[in-house]
């Protein structure tokens, strides 16, 4: 599925990587995400095991110098409502979201079109323009990886060219 702000990249993560980040998910460090609906998140910047996984995720926003990258882990009842993500001011917010582990429920909304996702698949986005959301995750817990970037114009059109 592609759109001009958004594209879905089936089974990006292979069943290794899905089990680096199941691996991951059992490590301490994980805080209340932004929203306060329950998901939680971890810094993967500092984490060894994750740096493969997070530079595999950054080619795909063309190389950004300055970005972020969490293990997101939504247990049953989490949820993220619809939202957009402001940018730094003067840039554009770029980001991949890898789904390693989904379970029932935890659908993805994308300007509110469901974007069916299988364990592996990924999305990239512009979260600053894109409406997006997760409804809550039913069963067994749901564990996504996500990495993301400002920056400049100029980069975001590489990434999604305007047609």
């Amino acid at each position: 599925m592609t759109t001009s702000l958004f594209r879905v990249l089936p089974g990006f993560l292979n069943p290794r990587e899905r089990i680096v980040v199941s691996v991951l998910a059992r490590k301490d460090g994980f805080e209340a995400g932004r929203q306060g609906t329950g998901y939680e998140k971890r810094n993967l910047l500092d984490d060894v095991g994750a740096d493969r996984l997070v530079k595999r995720c950054l080619a795909s926003l063309s190389n950004p110098t300055l970005h972020d990258a969490w293990l997101l882990r939504y247990p049953v009842g989490a949820e993220i409502p619809a939202h957009t993500d402001p940018p730094i001011e003067g840039m554009c917010h770029v980001r991949i979201n890898a789904l390693a582990l989904a379970g029932r429920g935890g659908i993805l909304y994308l300007d509110g079109a469901e974007v069916p996702l299988d364990a592996g698949d990924a999305y990239v986005f512009r979260p600053d323009l894109v409406r997006h959301q997760v409804t809550a995750v039913e069963g067994n817990e749901r564990l996504m990886l996500s990495v993301g970037a400002n920056v400049p114009d100029a980069h975001a059109a590489l990434l999604f060219p305007i047609a």
